[in-house]
Order: structure tokens, then sequence, then C-alpha cells
């Protein structure tokens, strides 16, 4: 009979009850996708930094996963996946389930997120520049005097997830 007795690293054991679980495969194939463009374009896979963000988007109580692409750091190739004057970078947003997996309910171009935690209300805004905020006029005008507007993305009555608009603010 063998006995073995050990003294557990208290710091791994704290690290291991801090970490967060790990990503649904849907997430996880976002950063993978972005991790590749990062080594084509420089030879290495860069870091998610910030890019994925944990919260409630519709006060379930379950975990969604919000996902932005333009903060993923890749060293050497900043402008993959920075948004410019005239385009976003993708963004994601995905519901969790109840037996949890996650569900993309909206996807599109911004440039960047804001998050606002108001009791249990996520507020999830975007400043939008063009014809996101009904700006039809193109190239007629220069990227800077574009309308700009902030949207927030949110169900509308039939519950399908979209930005929905507020008025120009200029």
């Amino acid at each position: 009979m063998f006995v073995i007795i050990g003294i557990a690293d208290t710091s791994f054991v704290a690290a291991l009850a801090k970490s967060p679980p790990p990503l649904p495969v849907a997430i996880q194939q976002i950063i993978d996708d972005d991790a590749a463009i990062c080594r084509q374009l420089t030879g290495r896979r860069g870091k998610t930094g910030d890019m994925v963000r944990r919260l409630d988007a519709n006060g379930d109580g379950l975990t969604d996963y919000l996902v932005f692409s333009g903060s993923y750091v890749c060293p050497g190739a900043l402008s993959a996946f920075t948004p410019t004057a005239t385009a976003g970078v993708s963004t994601y947003l995905f519901l969790g389930r109840a037996d949890g997996q996650v569900q993309r309910i909206w996807s599109g171009d911004s440039w960047g997120p804001e998050i606002t935690q108001q009791g249990r209300r996520t507020t999830i805004t975007f400043q939008m520049t063009g014809i996101a905020c009904g700006d039809d006029r193109g190239g007629e005008v220069s990227v800077a005097d574009r309308y700009s507007c902030k949207l927030e993305l949110r169900p509308d009555p039939k519950g399908r997830w979209g930005l929905r608009s507020g008025l120009p603010s200029n």
C-alpha cells in the first residue's frame, strides 16, 4: 500500500479557482481565425487582449459573450484589427443557452463597443458614422463631415437583435 502525502501549492490552486471557464467553441473559433490572420501577417499568434467580454446582455442570468476583433493585439500588424475612418471591425454577440452552448444572435462591423451596467440592465452601445446613422451621402462628403450617432445593440419587439438608432449627433 502506498500513501502519498503532498503539500498543495496554494498559489496554483488559487489561480485555478479564479480562472474563467473555457470559452465556447464558436467564440474560440473567432479567436483562432484572428490568430491565423496575425500569424500569416507577422509569423506570430498575437494576444486576445480584452476582445471577449463576458456579460449578461439579455438579463436571463446566463453568461453571454460580446466579441470585438478590434481588441485583438497583433504587434506588427495593428491595422489588420484596427477600425479605420470608413470601416469598422468584426463584432459578435452570442447569447448563452441553458444547455451551456451559445447562439450567435448578431454580428456586424463596429468601431468598438461601450458596455454599461445599470442595475441588472446591461447596455451595449457603439459610436458609428455614415450610413448606419442615416447618412447616405457617401463620397459626396468627407469622412469627417459624415453624420455620427450612438447606436444601442438590443432586441426589437419580436426579439431580433440589431443596432437601434437614435438621432445623429452632428
